[in-house]
């Protein structure tokens, strides 16, 4: 018998130092601190049960009773504790202060010799059965009053825990038929048997520590399924914050997608605006002055579009803009950047090129949008201005270049391209 109380105080301290580990790891988790100190309880209640089953004196019995007793004054208030958080304080909170009270004075009056309580003078032999099967001999003390209303609160206690388990488990659940309930009804029962035994009703050994063995096992397991459902919930609300992050930054980017198009589109032709050309000139000069590499720019102006707008409108000056701007893109190379430099004005930069191979290419565009339709208006025709990047030059003197040369090509009669 001692062998198997030994062997459940054993679990119990594994069980209590694992759960004390992880309160310690996870701070939040004030349920596995309880739980742990519970426990360890446990371990002192099966060392002293184990120790009086085979105590050879009265007073080492006495002794090994009194820890035993002690310890389920520490028990029963530990377990009220527990279940009022594990239950989400499902009565008032002055009950567990005026129970621990209660059973703290229990638990210093189990370790006098007073009459009240237990004494050496009232020891006896009783034999204990286990199941019908196997015989103990032991001392056995009658108890005094004082041991038989802590016999009752406890009693009373379980029953009312008992009641506040079910209520809980069926407003959660829809059903009382789940372990906790089960196993707490069992050590209702077991408790009352005890209660028999101390009487000397009955000649059993206690059933209240293999009742509160099955009881911490299952407290041990609820513990454990709810953290595991804790976890699954984390994750399935890590996955859910996952997508919505994942949706969020999709979101985000094409907003900045939207936002850098705009600050660098005209958003009529489509094309690069005024700001990102520069922005593309100055870092164009820096890498040709550093790696020595040509670079040309064209300056291309609509001929007489003004007088498009004054005599056909707007909306169809707008479309002739739209329609070249389709031109120039289907027409340079993928390495040139074309952009709008304001009105009618367009310019097109030609990296790693020289001035005459960028004059064939302005020399195509400018065929191509003279040959190309616009509804009512019967031709339209651009003039080209070019120039090289040397090395004594900045953005200003390169632009005012290839802007000299497209008005000589304006004052030369239009649709023409000059370099220089």
């Amino acid at each position: 018998m001692a062998f198997s109380l030994y062997l459940m105080a054993a679990v119990c301290f594994y069980a209590g130092l694992y759960h004390f580990i992880f309160f310690l790891r996870r701070r939040t988790y004030g349920l596995n601190s309880l739980f742990s100190f519970f426990c360890f309880t446990h371990v002192l209640y099966f060392v002293a049960q184990g120790q009086w089953y085979s105590s050879e004196t009265v007073e080492r019995a006495l002794i090994c009773v009194q820890f035993a007793y002690g310890s389920i004054s520490l028990i029963l208030i530990l377990q009220l504790w527990f279940f009022y958080y594990y239950c989400e304080k499902p009565f008032s909170q002055f009950i567990n202060i005026l129970s621990t009270a209660l059973f703290s004075i229990f638990l210093i009056a189990s370790f006098t010799t007073s009459d009240l309580t237990l004494s050496a003078d009232k020891a006896y032999i009783k034999e204990f059965e286990l199941f019908g099967t196997a015989k103990f001999t032991a001392y056995e003390f009658s108890p005094g009053i004082l041991f038989e209303l802590f016999m009752l609160l406890g009693f009373a206690e379980t029953i009312f825990l008992f009641v506040i388990i079910l209520r809980y488990y069926h407003n959660r659940y829809g059903t009382v038929l789940k372990p906790m309930p089960i196993v707490f009804s069992i050590l209702l029962l077991a408790g009352g048997y005890d209660i028999f035994s101390a009487l000397g009703l009955t000649n059993s050994i206690y059933m209240s520590e293999f009742a509160f063995m099955i009881l911490l096992l299952t407290m041990a397991y609820r513990l454990t399924s709810n953290f595991i459902d804790a976890i699954d919930e984390v994750e399935r609300l890590n996955l859910y914050l996952d997508t919505i992050v994942k949706a969020r930054t999709r979101e985000l980017e094409e907003k900045n997608n939207t936002l850098q198009m705009l600050s660098t589109t005209d958003p009529l032709t489509k094309l690069f605006n005024r700001r990102y050309l520069e922005d593309k000139l100055k870092k164009k000069v820096v890498h040709s002055e550093r790696h020595g590499t040509p670079f040309s720019v064209i300056l291309m102006d609509i001929d007489k579009f003004k007088s498009v707008n004054d005599n056909y409108g707007h909306d169809l000056g707008d479309q002739v803009l739209i329609s070249i701007s389709k031109t120039l893109l289907d027409n340079i190379r993928e390495t040139d950047v074309a952009g709008r430099w304001g009105g009618e004005e367009f310019l097109i930069l030609t990296p790693e090129t020289d001035i005459v191979v960028c004059k064939t290419l302005a020399e195509r565009l400018r065929i191509q949008i003279q040959n190309k339709s616009h509804a009512s208006i019967d031709q339209i025709t651009a003039s080209f201005g070019i120039a090289q990047f040397k090395p004594d030059d900045s953005i200003n003197s390169l632009i005012k270049r290839s802007d000299n040369r497209l008005y000589k090509a304006k004052d030369s009669g239009r649709n023409q391209v000059i370099a220089g």
